[in-house]
């Protein structure tokens, strides 16, 4: 059950978050297209930065303070001139206090004068140098990274506190450096196309582990009960890729072909760290085999750290971070695991950091490939099903984002770096590489992408360097794939007719391209289409090149099925209509994943009630993939088949024994909402409170609440000292429509178990808990606890539901008051509780640093409470 102002909350955090010529078409009013008032759209060039000075190694020594949120730091940096002679050197250096730069000549310094405007550090040079000589700048300075003005755009190292239970307080600092953020904790020329290799020494309490990029070479203990820890990257690599975290971690090592795989863990999470990580090594190797092209860095390791919601994940060099959500038990991964982003930051090791995009508009050069490697592994490990799924939720991300925006997927005009951060370089360039190995066959893709890494590693790239290795591994120029696919915006989006002539014995295929030709390219597309009939397939390769487009095939009898796009590679929207015959003979004889899957949907969308379609769906229970049986349970109507099925047994069998944990969890939810009166259903539902899967257990445990409470309040009772977050989850959202007063100390005793990223859902439950109960001492007991959680805890987002909360509790007392009818003492406390809960909220917002949840809050509350109620 998800209420209705939970919605609401969602739609609010989300609220945050050039034109061609074509051919075949008739002339274009040039003028006219000038005056349009799309015109404004059009943005200047974003050209890859210039490169003056070539930084080819720096050496950091870096120490911190928790209470303060600095970084000492002094710099060395070894620079040549790129190609013209140079007297200065200019470095990005956000917020810092420079307290000395010097020339570096051997063990002697000597200072050189400097320009500093708090973002450009200008040093003048003793004298002007050649592209043939090599100087070094030392930099001692002061770092205030959580001094930024915009920590989104700016902030690049953060200092975050740890809480595990009540008392205990740590913390981590962790860098983040995409885009160009690095320069707020170490002077650097912060632009993609510039590498080099490292040193970093790091001194911290002993008591915590450091990670960095390359190789631990030593650890050193002080006298004053710190360590320095050196680490060295012999490797280069773009600035944005240097990363340093700092927390109290247990590491896990594993190893391929002798090199360290390891896994930084918080300390209750170091026995599951395996089961998190643990498919590493195999990927490593999948993705050093299929290249060709054996992992090129010093060693690979994956850590862990709290609120990581600037990134999620980022695939510094040989030292990704995650967020520590990933953090989950043995138990948790049956219903959730991040083995797609795990995936996805590895692949970037030879695509983004061994290649690197050398301009942000060529993003897609590191970002598409990672996206497309997650598709690469699941098809590896677990077959051409489960990567066709990814590969089509790829595809529906994509086409969700195209509805409002479209661009060019490498996209010179984007307004702010940031923007390319989106469904376009992610998913829709992992469906066009899709289509790119489907043209050219695995041999001739694989081995493109092999040759493209060899003759650029180490290097920046562009986009025409990738066709360039394609076309010369395969012979061929694609320019023409490249024009309409990378250059362009849009889609196709197809409409395609059938029909059979019974005299001349042809099939006939008619396809439009309905996209808006003034907007998108008219699209060369190759495709297979085939042809079923008399248990056999014809299969034929034609182009679609033309806005209209006719083909004819020599077929002896009516086809059972013509399946266009029969590959079902098409990053395409498409009007495909076939009768329910054929929709049927395509479920049953076409092979792929979305030849069933689209068989599935167009059935359900077109005949739900259909005895004929839902036998179908019935088969679909049976299917070898877990996701064609979930479509199965979504769409079967047990009212239209009749008792002889067994739809019911079906079913629960699934619910029992389906290896799949989403499948008997939604099997669970199917028999409820078809079987709600069959008592025998309750049973089956509370079986499944003994599932090892967290989702079975709350489906089964929800349902179960609902059918028979008082059996079902027994098991909440027991659950509810659970630290699951996905039970106490359910228990709060059954409490906020079904509890009393006595389960109001649920609520407070429960949040400190519920994990980070889902507090904020907790948080909603409650106070639709207290809006349900209507309760003034409940309510007050609670204003403590929602005070502190909008005003203190660490992620926008959360404080933002706190607040909320307290404004809808401040509304139900307005509410209260303008239809009292109570005693004038009950009338005293509302108007007191409503006061209280007001200027809390104006308490908060006056220390509520970030412009979001402020911003947010008032498109929330849209229509302010009246002042005079509280008068």
């Amino acid at each position: 059950m998800v209420k209705s102002h939970i919605l609401f909350i969602l739609l609010i955090l989300l609220i945050a978050g050039c034109r061609r010529l074509v051919v075949n078409l008739p002339p274009i009013n040039i003028a006219a297209r000038i005056s349009d008032s799309n015109l404004t759209t059009i943005r200047p060039y974003a050209p890859s930065a210039t490169l003056v000075n070539d930084i080819t190694h720096t050496k950091l020594k870096l120490s911190f303070s928790n209470e303060k949120k600095e970084v000492y730091g002094t710099a060395e940096l070894t620079v040549k001139p790129y190609f013209h002679n140079v007297k200065e050197l200019i470095l990005d250096a956000k917020y810092f206090d420079i307290n000395r730069v010097a020339l570096v000549d051997g063990d002697d310094m000597t200072d050189l004068s400097f320009k500093y405007d708090t973002l450009k550090l200008t040093i003048n040079l003793d004298r002007t140098y050649t592209k043939d000589e090599t100087y070094t700048v030392f930099i001692d300075y002061t770092a205030h990274p959580h001094d930024t003005k915009d920590p989104e755009t700016e902030k690049g190292l953060f200092f975050v506190d740890v809480i595990d239970g009540e008392n205990d307080l740590s913390y981590q600092i962790w860098t983040q450096g995409e885009t160009q953020l690095n320069s707020s904790w170490f002077p650097a020329s912060d632009i993609p196309n510039e590498k080099f290799t490292q040193e970093i020494y790091l001194t911290v309490d002993k008591k915590f582990k450091t990670l960095s990029n390359g190789l631990l070479v030593f650890s050193a203990e002080n006298e004053d009960g710190t360590r320095t820890d050196y680490w060295k990257q012999s490797l280069p690599h773009s600035a944005y890729l240097a990363v340093i975290v700092v927390g109290d971690y247990k590491v896990v090592k594993d190893d391929w072909k002798g090199m360290e795989v390891s896994y930084y863990v918080e300390p209750r999470y170091e026995q599951y760290a395996r089961d998190i990580f643990g498919k590493t090594p195999k990927m490593i190797e999948f993705y050093s085999n299929v290249l060709n092209y054996p992992y090129p860095w010093e060693k690979y390791s994956q850590i862990l750290v709290r609120d990581f919601d600037v990134a999620y994940a980022m695939e510094n060099t040989t030292a990704v971070t995650n967020h520590a959500d990933f953090q989950l038990t043995r138990r948790e991964l049956l219903d959730d695991d991040s083995e797609a982003t795990i995936a996805h930051e590895l692949f970037h090791h030879w695509f983004g950091d061994l290649l690197t995009a050398e301009s942000w508009p060529n993003l897609p050069l590191n970002e598409s490939f990672a996206t497309y490697g997650e598709v690469m592994w699941y098809e590896h490990a677990y077959g051409s099903d489960r990567g066709a799924y990814h590969l089509n939720t790829d595809l529906n991300s994509y086409l969700y984002q195209s509805a409002s925006e479209q661009h060019d997927l490498i996209w010179f005009g984007m307004p702010d770096r940031g923007d390319m951060f989106d469904s376009h370089s992610y998913s829709k360039g992992g469906c066009i590489l899709h289509m790119l190995r489907n043209y050219l066959g695995d041999k001739a893709f694989y081995g493109g992408l092999s040759y493209y890494l060899k003759q650029n590693e180490f290097q920046s790239v562009e986009a025409h360097q990738l066709r360039k290795a394609f076309e010369k591994i395969s012979g061929e120029d694609l320019n023409w794939f490249f024009n309409q696919w990378f250059f362009s915006q849009g889609h196709p989006e197809l409409k395609i007719l059938y029909s059979y002539d019974e005299v001349k014995k042809k099939q006939i295929v008619t396809i439009d391209q309905k996209q808006d030709l003034l907007e998108t390219p008219l699209y060369k597309l190759p495709i297979q289409i085939d042809v079923y009939y008399n248990g056999k397939v014809d299969s034929f390769q034609v182009v679609l090149d033309s806005v209209r487009q006719t083909f004819s095939f020599d077929i002896p009898t009516k086809p059972d099925l013509v399946n266009v796009d029969a590959d079902k590679m098409l990053l395409c929207e498409k009007i495909d209509i076939k009768t329910k015959n054929e929709l049927i003979f395509q479920f049953n004889h076409a092979p792929r994943y979305m030849d069933k899957k689209e068989a599935l949907d167009a059935l359900n969308k077109d005949y739900t009630y259909d005895e004929e379609a839902n036998i179908v769906f019935l088969k679909a229970l049976s299917h070898p993939f877990w996701n064609i049986r979930l479509l199965g349970i979504e769409y079967l109507n047990d009212t239209v088949l009749d008792a002889s099925k067994d739809l019911k047994g079906i079913m629960t069998n699934l619910a029992k024994n389906d290896t799949k944990s989403q499948v008997r969890g939604d099997a669970l939810d199917h028999l409820f909402n078809f079987y709600k009166d069959d008592p025998t259903i309750v049973q089956v539902q509370e079986d499944a409170i003994n599932d090892s899967s967290y989702y079975v257990l709350t489906t089964g445990l929800l349902n179960l609440l609902l059918l028979n409470e008082d059996k079902g309040r027994a098991y909440a009772i027991k659950f509810e000292k659970e630290a699951s977050s996905d039970i106490l989850l359910v228990l709060s959202d059954f409490y906020s429509d079904n509890g009393t007063a006595e389960d109001h100390s649920f609520f407070p005793s429960s949040l400190t178990n519920i994990d980070h990223y889902y507090k904020w859902q907790f948080i909603d439950n409650y106070c639709a808990y207290l809006l349900e109960q209507k309760n003034d001492s409940l309510i007050e007991l609670s204003l403590p606890l929602l005070g502190n959680f909008a005003q203190n805890e660490s992620d926008w987002y959360d404080r933002l539901t706190g607040l909320v909360a307290l404004k809808e509790l401040q509304w139900y007392y307005d509410d209260k008051i303008k239809t009292f009818s109570g005693t004038s003492e009950e009338r005293v406390t509302c108007v007191y509780n409503g006061k209280k809960i007001k200027e809390k909220v104006k308490e908060i917002l006056k220390e509520e640093k970030e412009d979001k949840v402020k911003d947010r809050l008032e498109t929330y509350i849209s229509v302010e409470v009246d002042e005079e109620v509280f008068d």
